[in-house]
């Protein structure tokens, strides 16, 4: 009883986890589209962030709170520069 407690702890915040990643990843890609539309950032930065966070979460299995906090983060930066953007496009 003891062990199928701690498998299903493990499994509740492993899926848990990958939930808040992917909810986090769709944010960020409508994002990359949304900018890339507007030539704000390059194609290759979503691509290359995209690659580093499949390779840290599904290859190496790093399931690290820290990365979906830093992917917060990235997502926020993002949103800064859709603002701006806006707000230069609509000053010319």
């Amino acid at each position: 009883m003891y062990y199928n407690t701690i498998n299903s702890s493990e499994e509740v915040e492993k899926t848990s986890f990958l939930n808040e990643y992917l909810r986090l990843l769709g944010q960020a890609e409508k994002l990359w589209r949304a900018l890339s539309f507007m030539r704000v950032i390059p194609k290759y930065e979503a691509e290359n962030v995209n690659r580093h966070l499949r390779s840290e979460i599904i290859e190496r299995g790093n399931l690290d709170p820290a990365l979906l906090l830093k992917l917060s983060s990235y997502i926020i930066c993002l949103q800064n520069f859709q603002k701006a953007a806006y707000l230069a496009k609509n000053l010319v």
